[in-house]
């Protein structure tokens, strides 16, 4: 990961961004006005490209999915944790959902996303200052655009932990038929540190 990329939670919103990583370091493309000279490059103009065509091979392989949906399926599919070096998982302001895995997009059919906001993959609770226990639920919306139903046990996780912050599913299993949505609570609660 370049010590470059973008990172942290966009103001005043609070919501995650990158949404996802892609390669973006030492990428060879054509350098401007050489003729077939290549260049490496590193940066967000080389990891989004990566992005584009998955987009557009997902959409190719999807014609009847909405925009929303490929994003949901790009983010849900990422591989992760992604880790330093040194071993260490980044957290997710660093790399979104994690590295872009366009096989494992175009094999899901099932997606999920954020309820109150569709276009929202990722959910944001916002800051939250805490002397005492606080405690804020939002759903997430599991969309089967598939054949056959499809049951999935529900977990959540930190890449890195928060002190007094837990993530905590409402429902333990959910079961979407095919062409079906169900909507899933999840729980934040935060605490004051000790």
């Amino acid at each position: 990961l370049a010590e470059s990329s973008s990172r942290g939670l966009v103001w005043p919103t609070f919501r995650l961004k990158p949404d996802l990583s892609a390669p973006g370091s030492g990428i060879l493309s054509a350098k401007s006005g050489s003729g077939a000279d290549p260049v490496a490059e590193t940066g967000t103009s080389m990891a989004a490209p990566h992005v584009a065509g998955a987009a557009a091979l997902l959409r190719q392989a999807r014609p009847g999915w909405a925009v929303g949906e490929i994003k949901a399926a790009l983010m849900n599919t990422a591989a992760g944790p992604m880790r330093a070096t040194n071993g260490a998982a980044y957290p997710e302001s660093r790399v979104g959902a994690g590295r872009l895995a366009v096989d494992a997009a175009m094999r899901t059919t099932v997606i999920v996303r954020g309820e109150s906001n569709p276009g929202a993959v990722s959910l944001s609770f916002g800051p939250i200052l805490a002397s005492s226990t606080v405690t804020r639920t939002q759903s997430v919306r599991v969309v089967n655009l598939g054949t056959t139903a499809a049951s999935y046990r529900v977990v959540s996780s930190n890449t890195l932990d928060q002190p007094g912050v837990r993530l905590l599913p409402r429902v333990r299993e959910v079961t979407v038929a095919a062409g079906g949505s169900v909507a899933s609570p999840r729980g934040r609660a935060a605490s004051a540190p000790d």
